[in-house]
C-alpha cells in the first residue's frame, strides 16, 4: 500500500488548493536539505513532499489519485497511511541528532581554538605596506591612486530563477500579494533568514514592495 498524499502533507482529503499550498510551502520549508544537511531522513521527506503536491496542486492528477484510494472520504480513518511511511516524528529526531552533534562539535572547536588574534597578521600588512610604499615610484603612485574603468553593478539587483508568489510577510502562510514570473528583476532592501524584502514596480508603475524567498532570487 502507498503513503497518502494527503496525510503526507496533513490535509483533509477535501482540503482546497490554497490550504494544500500553504501546507506543502511549510513542509517544504522545515525540512529543505539545505536547511537538513547531513539528513538523508530530511531529504528523502522533502522528495516525498514535492511530489504529493505535484499530484495534488494539479486538479486533473488529483481526480485520478483520489479514484485510486477507493476509502469513503466519510469515514474517519480514510487519512490512515503505510508502515512503511515512519512519520515527521522520527525524521525531527534525525534532523535534532544532527542539530546537536553539530553543535557540540562548532562548541569543541571553539574551545580548542580560543578566540582569533588579529595582531600579527596586522603587523605584517603593515610591513608590507610600507615595503610597497617606500620601492613604488612617485608615477606609479599616481597611476595606482587614477579611479579605475569598471562595469558598475547594483549589489541590490535581484533576479527571479522561477516563479514565485510575493507576500505581505515573511512568511508563507501570509497572503499572497502578486505572483511574479521567472527573469523579473526586484531591488532587495533587506533580508530575513529565508525571505527577503524586495521593492518592484507593477505593470501600471506603481512601486510596491514584498517579501520572496531567498531560493528563489539570484544576484545580478
Amino acid at each position: 500500500m502507498s503513503i497518502d498524499l494527503y496525510k503526507l502533507l496533513g490535509v483533509d482529503r477535501r482540503a482546497t488548493q490554497d490550504e494544500i499550498k500553504v501546507a506543502y510551502k511549510k513542509l517544504a520549508l522545515r525540512y529543505h536539505p539545505d536547511k537538513n544537511p547531513g539528513v538523508a531522513e530530511a531529504h528523502d521527506l522533502f522528495q516525498e513532499i514535492n511530489e504529493a503536491y505535484r499530484i495534488l496542486s494539479d486538479p486533473k492528477k488529483r481526480k485520478e489519485y483520489d479514484l485510486t484510494l477507493g476509502t469513503d472520504q466519510s469515514e474517519p480513518d480514510y487519512a490512515s497511511t503505510s508502515s512503511s511511511f515512519t512519520g515527521y516524528a522520527s525524521i525531527d529526531a534525525a534532523v535534532k541528532k544532527w542539530q546537536d552533534k553539530d553543535r557540540e562539535f562548532r562548541t569543541m572547536v571553539a574551545l580548542h581554538m580560543g578566540k582569533p588574534s588579529f595582531k600579527l597578521p596586522f603587523i605584517f600588512w603593515l610591513m608590507f605596506s610600507l615595503f610597497v610604499w617606500a620601492n613604488t615610484s612617485p608615477d606609479e603612485t599616481e597611476a595606482m591612486l587614477q579611479p579605475q574603468q569598471t562595469e558598475s553593478t547594483d549589489p541590490n539587483l535581484a533576479i527571479l530563477v522561477e516563479d514565485a508568489d510575493i507576500y505581505t510577510r515573511p512568511d508563507i502562510a501570509s497572503d499572497v500579494k502578486d505572483t511574479a514570473k521567472a527573469g523579473a528583476s526586484f531591488t532587495i532592501v533587506r533580508k530575513t533568514k529565508y525571505f527577503a524584502l524586495v521593492t518592484y514596480t507593477t505593470p501600471d508603475g506603481t512601486e510596491e514592495k514584498g517579501y520572496i524567498l531567498l531560493e528563489r532570487l539570484k544576484h545580478n
